[in-house]
């Protein structure tokens, strides 16, 4: 897989999890107006939907793990020294036509 094609997909996964941490915060506060309300079923609705999301967002961070150890190899840096070097390595392959 090409580098371009890896970064598209970690930006899909990236703004899938900025969806689902906005439902988590909608979660959450379905859940403090339950337990404001003390709404016993509301409050159990609410948890069952937070691990829901919680479980979708660990698949998800999985898989950005992976893609940023997929994305270092291809660049050839150990996908501890990302920040540092990879973005680095990527903006000079793009000015370069790469």
């Amino acid at each position: 897989m090409e580098t371009n094609e890896m970064l598209a997909q970690m930006l899909g996964i990236l703004r899938r999890e900025t969806e689902l941490y906005q439902v988590m915060s909608s979660v959450m506060d379905k859940e403090k107006d339950a337990a404001i309300q003390s709404n016993l079923i509301a409050l159990n609705e609410a948890e069952i939907e937070k691990e829901n999301v919680l479980v979708a967002l660990g698949l998800l961070e999985k898989q950005r793990l992976d893609m940023v150890t997929a994305l270092a190899d291809s660049l050839g840096i150990h996908p501890g020294n990302w920040i540092w070097t990879g973005f680095r390595k990527l903006s000079m392959n793009r000015l370069r036509g790469g």
